[in-house]
């Protein structure tokens, strides 16, 4: 453990004093004086024994109360963690709720149990069959904002595509003059890519993507992402864009499953 300089050249002082002393008490002896100063110096050993202990006594103490002080810190930021955490889960659960109000589709609430092992972007639901959950369902959070589909189904638990998997392929309407319509594939990082809009469709930066409706089981209008960057060749069919995804999915414990299919 390094110590302060401070402590180090009282440490320093401490040893010298003595050194000192004991040269002077040999100087003293040899001069035939030792029995006339031997109680004096006595008395001061002990005291100076006294002071030493107690110094080294206090500098553990205050070495302690350092170590009790960085724990406390970081259980503080522990503490304010936990809360933004709590903060960000319980407006998130507002959005959603809010995002149902508006739009009457079936859902069904469920906990994000774990992100799933393996090579795709997958995480893993408490919701399963037996709950309603059906593959292709869509997964959102917030204000309608999807971040993946139902992939595979058991009785009490799904796993959950996520729209960032490279496997993943979402119908796209892009929020502009004419509606432009594409495919949203995952890049297998944080981004996405836009393929399929036409050369002579308007598309630019900020624009804002939602799901088409045009596949099966996928409602419309839910929000996907927005354009970063627009990749055009005007030797190409089609334009391509780099994709934001609107929010980090992975900051999410309560998501809401919709039924691609109304109950029985």
């Amino acid at each position: 453990m390094r110590f302060p300089a401070w402590k180090n050249r009282l440490s320093f002082r401490k040893l010298l004093f003595p050194a000192f002393l004991l040269g002077a008490v040999f100087f003293v002896a040899s001069l035939g004086l030792l029995k006339t100063v031997q109680r004096p110096l006595s008395a001061f050993g002990s005291s100076f024994r006294s002071l030493w202990f107690h110094s080294v006594a206090e500098d553990g103490s205050v070495l302690g109360n350092r170590t009790r002080m960085e724990e406390r810190i970081l259980h503080l930021l522990e503490k304010e963690a936990s809360c933004q955490q709590l903060e960000t889960e319980m407006q998130n659960v507002k959005q959603q709720l809010g995002f149902f109000d508006r739009r009457p589709l079936e859902r069904i609430p469920a906990s994000v149990l774990v992100q799933a092992p393996g090579p795709l972007n997958t995480f893993f639901i408490d919701r399963g069959s037996a709950d309603g959950v059906e593959a292709g369902d869509p997964v959102v959070v917030a204000e309608g904002v999807l971040i993946g589909k139902v992939l595979k189904v058991a009785n009490h638990h799904a796993t959950v595509l996520s729209i960032l998997d490279p496997s993943s392929r979402v119908a796209v309407a892009v929020l502009n003059r004419s509606h432009s319509l594409g495919l949203v594939q995952g890049m297998g990082g944080s981004v996405l890519a836009l393929h399929f809009v036409p050369q002579e469709e308007p598309l630019a930066p900020e624009d804002l993507l939602v799901t088409s409706g045009l596949e099966p089981g996928m409602p419309s209008g839910l929000l996907v992402g927005i354009v970063n960057r627009v990749q055009a060749d005007p030797s190409a069919p089609f334009q391509e864009g780099l994709i934001e995804p609107i929010l980090d999915s992975k900051q999410y414990h309560f998501v809401s499953v919709l039924r691609s299919r109304p109950y029985d």
